[in-house]
C-alpha cells in the first residue's frame, strides 16, 4: 500500500490527468460563454451545449498517457505492476468522486442562475434533468469511472505492444462494433433493443453499465499490464 500511495502522490502532482481534463473543459465553457453571448436573445440557436462532454473525453487521453509515461517510469525505479495498478485505481477512484461532486455543483449553480444569466445549458443534459443531486453525482461519477478504464486500456496496450498494438486494438473494435452493427441491422433488431433499453430503470443503464464497463477494463488492463517487460 505504500507503493500505491506513493504512485497516487506521482499522479496528482503530475498533473497530466489532474489539470489537463479540466482546463479544456473551462477553456470550451468559455467559448460557449462567448459564443451565447455574443448571439444574445436570438430564438433559432440552441442553448443545450455538449460542451461537458470534453471533460470526459480529455480524461481518457489524459489517463492513456499517464499509464504511459509513469508506468515505464515506475519499474525503471524497481516499483511493481501491482503497485502502480493500485495506485492508479485509488487515483482513478478518486479523481471520478470529485467530477461527479463537482459537475453536480456547477450544474446546480447554473440551474439557480438561469444558466449563467444566458439560458445556457452546460452543465445539464436531458438525462440528469429528472434526477435529484445524489443521482447525479452516481452517473457522472460512474461515467468518470468509464472513460478512466478505457483510457487506462489504452495505456496499458501501448506501453505493452507499442502504437502497433494500439492500433490494431482500435481496428479490431472498429471491425467488431461493425459487424455488430450489421448484424443487429439485418435482423431488424434495433428496434426491439432501444424498447427493452427504454425500459430499464435509470440507474442500471447509467450507472449499472458504465461500473461493468469499468470492471471489465480494471480487469483487462491488470492482466495487461502483469506482462509489461522492463526496458
Amino acid at each position: 500500500m505504500t507503493e500505491a500511495l506513493t504512485m497516487l502522490r506521482i499522479l496528482v502532482r503530475g498533473g497530466l490527468a489532474t489539470l489537463w481534463p479540466w482546463l479544456i473543459l473551462a477553456i470550451s465553457f468559455g467559448v460557449n460563454v462567448a459564443f451565447y453571448a455574443a448571439a444574445g436573445d436570438d430564438p433559432a440557436v440552441a442553448r443545450q451545449s455538449g460542451g461537458i462532454l470534453s471533460l470526459f473525453l480529455t480524461a481518457v487521453a489524459a489517463n492513456q498517457q499517464s499509464w504511459s509515461h509513469v508506468l515505464p517510469f515506475s519499474l525503471g525505479l524497481s516499483g511493481t505492476r501491482r503497485g502502480f495498478v493500485t495506485g492508479m485505481g485509488l487515483f482513478v477512484l478518486a479523481q471520478s468522486v470529485v467530477a461527479g461532486g463537482l459537475l453536480t455543483a456547477l450544474a446546480a449553480i447554473e440551474s439557480r442562475s438561469g444558466g449563467w444569466w444566458m439560458q445556457i445549458r452546460f452543465f445539464r443534459t436531458p438525462v440528469l434533468d429528472a434526477l435529484a443531486a445524489p443521482g447525479k453525482f452516481a452517473v457522472l461519477t460512474a461515467a468518470m469511472l468509464a472513460v478512466s478504464a478505457v483510457g487506462a486500456i489504452l495505456g496499458a496496450v501501448l506501453v505493452r505492444w507499442g502504437s502497433t498494438g494500439l492500433w490494431w486494438l482500435v481496428a479490431g473494435l472498429g471491425v467488431a462494433g461493425g459487424a455488430a452493427v450489421a448484424g443487429v441491422a439485418a435482423t431488424g433488431g434495433w428496434g426491439r433493443a432501444i424498447t427493452a433499453l427504454a425500459g430499464q430503470p435509470w440507474a442500471l443503464l447509467w450507472v449499472g453499465i458504465p461500473l461493468t464497463v469499468t470492471a471489465l477494463g480494471a480487469t483487462a488492463t491488470w492482466l495487461i499490464a502483469r506482462r509489461v517487460a522492463l526496458r
